[in-house]
């Protein structure tokens, strides 16, 4: 069946009602536009056009056919939608030039989908105390680029903090440890899951945070370059079903004990400011396996709020007053934290650069919500 042909004909024949009939064919007629359109590819989209498929069928689908008693795995109408939205999302995934199919070489892929929501809902309490957070100094290489610019920030009508809530249960871990190779059976920690194979091992905490090392000794191969262990690092997220943060990661080319490794790390952004300690991080050998990562889960910040910050130039004083340097320079960035009830939370923090009292470039960070309102 894989034809409008064969679709209809299936909905002719199991259709209860003429109402039914037209109701269907109404969604299948949807379904086929919305296929041919061209749309930027997106992973989350086929989890959409299920949604919207399915929502379609129930609001045209007349009452007397939605209020029988017989389930909807039974109920021939039912039956035929499903029909329909199976053979759609088939076309997805295998028509050349469709929505699945990957994007042309010659075609750049659009960049990655905000990783939390636009306009975030209201369904937690406003914290009137924000998590302390403690955030150990950073010395910079040399290189490494300045502070960000801060036209786009006006600390008078304060910042947002926003509250998540994070993939962490056993059937994504279970998921993930499938997707890598995995066959042993998951362990339940006081705090999150883990399973241990041979020399690898794999861990996930409440707050999404992944872990994942790998002690065997790398299979000789031919060496990699950085193009390589940044394909390396892409193929073990998409293994694993972890989200990529963005289409722009860093890779960095590091010797330890003798041997080379590329860092691979991807920085997610919200509000266009890096979140700095949500950073995903594949380490690839020489050889192009991989040997540890730490990545999170896909989070969902639901709620937020605005808060009253202090300014960048009190931030700038705060760095100073703590010691071992001299600062001049700031900008914005956001960090994870929890509370004891287990929420999530994205709030400001001021990233102050300065020189430390050895002469070494460096950066401190200062919280942005000093009061905690």
């Amino acid at each position: 069946m894989s034809k409008a042909r064969d679709i209809r004909e299936l909905v002719a024949e199991q259709s209860s009602s003429t109402a039914e009939r037209r109701a269907l064919e109404a969604v299948a007629d949807a379904l086929e536009e919305s296929l041919a359109e061209d749309v930027p590819y997106r992973r989350q989209f086929k989890a959409d056009l299920r949604r919207k498929v399915m929502a379609q069928a129930r609001k045209r689908i007349s009452p007397p056919w939605y209020r029988r008693t017989a389930t909807w795995g039974i109920t021939a109408g039912v039956a035929a939608a499903a029909a329909i939205l199976v053979v759609g999302l088939n076309l997805w995934q295998t028509t050349p030039g469709r929505l699945g199919s990957q994007p042309p070489a010659n075609v750049e892929p659009g960049p990655p989908g905000p990783p939390l929501d636009v306009n975030p809902v209201h369904t937690a309490q406003q914290p009137s105390t924000l998590p302390g957070v403690i955030l150990a100094d950073q010395l910079l290489a040399p290189g490494q680029p300045g502070p960000e610019s801060l036209v786009d920030v006006d600390v008078t009508k304060g910042l947002r903090v926003y509250a998540a809530k994070a993939s962490s249960d056993e059937a994504t871990f279970t998921r993930m440890a499938q997707g890598l190779g995995f066959t042993a059976q998951p362990r339940k920690l006081t705090e999150g899951y883990s399973v241990d194979e041979g020399a690898r091992s794999l861990k996930l905490m409440p707050d999404g945070r992944v872990t994942y090392t790998d002690f065997s000794l790398p299979v000789p191969a031919e060496a990699v370059d950085a193009d390589g262990a940044l394909a390396t690092a892409r193929r073990f997220l998409e293994q694993a079903g972890l989200p990529i943060p963005s289409l722009d990661p860093n890779v960095a080319d590091e010797r330890t004990d003798g041997r080379r490794q590329f860092v691979v790390s991807y920085t997610p952004r919200q509000d266009r400011r890096p979140i700095i300690n949500g950073r995903t991080v594949v380490r690839v050998s020489e050889h192009g396996s991989v040997s540890a990562a730490e990545a999170f889960t896909h989070t969902v910040y639901d709620s937020s709020w605005v808060y009253k910050v202090s300014a960048p130039s009190d931030a700038v004083k705060a760095a100073e007053k703590q010691g071992s340097g001299r600062f001049d320079s700031v900008d914005l960035v956001y960090v994870r934290s929890g509370d004891s009830q287990g929420v999530l939370y994205l709030q400001p923090f001021w990233r102050v650069f300065g020189t430390h009292s050895a002469g070494q470039r460096m950066v401190r960070f200062i919280p942005a919500v000093a009061s905690g309102k």
